[in-house]
Parts: structure tokens; C-alpha cells; sequence
């Protein structure tokens, strides 16, 4: 099944002062789950070095219950248009 790319959008994370990687890495394995680890390291990496990283993209559905999962357990999450962030920040 392929989706539609401008029905895609993508699952951001945000690095703050209360970012606890190890943490944030237990919970998106149980929301996401088609994240890898060595996915998940990256965006952790990403996250430290920008502010933010994208963790997913999948359909605008699906990303908007993954983040009321993530947002729940604590994490600072939002979900944008594919197209406004750059390939895998």
C-alpha cells in the first residue's frame, strides 16, 4: 500500500532542557511502531543538535493519534506538512 505523499505529514519531536533521551526512546518505541533503534538514535541526535527531528511520516491520521500518545506521556511533539521540513532533520 503506498501512501500519498500530500496526505503525509510528519511526527516531530522537540529537544528542551527536560529532554531525557533514554526516556523519550522507551515511549516512542510504544507509540511508533515501525521506529527502529537506530532510527530512534538518530532523531535523539538530531533532536540534541537542532531543536527538533522528525520521527515519522505517515498518514495525517495516524500521526495525529501518535501524538496525542506522545504528548501524553510528556513528550513535546507536534505534527506539520512533510513538505515544511527538510528530509529527516
Amino acid at each position: 500500500y503506498e501512501m500519498q505523499l500530500d496526505r503525509c505529514v510528519s511526527i516531530i519531536t522537540f529537544s528542551s532542557e527536560r529532554f531525557d533521551a533514554a526516556r523519550a526512546m522507551v515511549i516512542w518505541f510504544q507509540v511508533i511502531p515501525t521506529l527502529t533503534r537506530s532510527k530512534a538514535w538518530e532523531c535523539t541526535l538530531a533532536a540534541h543538535q537542532s531543536d527538533y527531528s522528525t520521527l515519522a511520516v505517515v498518514i495525517k491520521s495516524t500521526a495525529e493519534e501518535y501524538c496525542m500518545k506522545l504528548q501524553k506521556a510528556g513528550l513535546t511533539i507536534s505534527v506539520a506538512p512533510d513538505s515544511n521540513f527538510e528530509k529527516d532533520k
